[in-house]
């Protein structure tokens, strides 16, 4: 932005110009937050769901290292 050789009214119109850019573009970024947290809550959410669940219900499978105990073969 070059100041020299233009008029306060000329200055003044370029810097709220650049103030709506970036208005905007706050604006934008805002937006795309809300969907990131809208979906990160709503994974949680879903991950509570799921633990509350298994606690209810200790028969439903969880996602885990789990294995089932291998048995010798019977004599």
């Amino acid at each position: 932005m070059d100041t020299h050789g233009k008029s306060n009214a000329e200055f003044h119109n370029e810097v709220n110009e650049i103030l709506v850019r970036h208005e905007s573009s706050f604006d934008q970024v805002n937006a795309t937050l809300q969907v990131v947290l809208i979906e990160l809550q709503a994974l949680r959410i879903t991950r509570n769901l799921n633990t509350n669940s298994s606690k209810i219900n200790p028969f439903v499978n969880e996602e885990s290292s789990h294995q089932q105990p291998t048995h010798p073969h019977p004599y």
